[in-house]
């Protein structure tokens, strides 16, 4: 009985359909092993969308490329030190009107100017310098009496968030926006100049 048994298991192993039927479990297994590889693997990140110092985030969608295309005016000058001979006066800032996505790539900097534009990231050694008012004014002079409109929102973000959480909570709005670190980011203690503090304090 056993003898038999065996030679009739022989015999089945050589047929045709046998060869076959084996061939394609074995086919399963495999697919079965890629499959549960793939999904042991980690996914690869996605490649970053870098715009000069800039990483681009987010959906592209037609609302967003129609505000990249939107004319918008803004004020440059510089802002030094109370008093600084070098500030920009009232009076004195320059208005532009450009669309969002030029004011977003700027241009390189040469041998006397700093690259510009809110993608462009210049680390300097003083936090004073060029700095931009985000809208227009009466008479292109830098005070809140004067403002004309706004073409941005501009915060700066003190609370203790991280950046993180931040930009998290703006991709959840669904907000198009410009993040970008400061002068004195990272930094637990900040150092003022004592008489400084009495004046904004108005101590005598």
């Amino acid at each position: 009985m056993n003898t038999k048994t065996q030679q009739d298991n022989s015999a089945k192993a050589c047929e045709p359909d046998a060869i076959i039927d084996e061939a394609l479990v074995g086919l399963q297994d495999c697919a079965q092993d890629a499959a549960e590889a793939s999904q042991e693997a980690p996914e690869a990140p996605a490649a970053l969308i870098k715009l000069n110092d800039a990483v681009i985030t987010g959906t592209e969608t037609e609302a967003g490329n129609a505000l990249l295309e939107t004319p918008v005016t803004m004020m440059l000058g510089e802002m030094w030190e109370q008093r600084d001979k070098r500030n920009t006066q009232d009076g004195q800032w320059i208005s532009q009107t450009r669309s969002w996505a030029q004011w977003i790539e700027g241009g390189p900097g040469d041998k006397n100017n700093p690259a510009w534009g809110l993608s462009r990231h210049n680390v300097s050694k003083a936090k004073e310098g060029p700095c931009m008012v985000l809208g227009s004014s009466t008479e292109n002079a830098r005070k809140a009496v004067a403002m004309v409109n706004m073409s941005a929102m501009g915060l700066d973000i003190d609370s203790g968030a991280s950046r993180e959480a931040v930009v998290a909570k703006i991709k959840s709005l669904g907000l198009f926006c410009i993040v970008y670190t400061s002068y004195n980011n990272g930094k637990r203690v900040l150092q003022l100049k004592r008489d400084h503090v009495l004046q904004k304090m108005k101590i005598k």
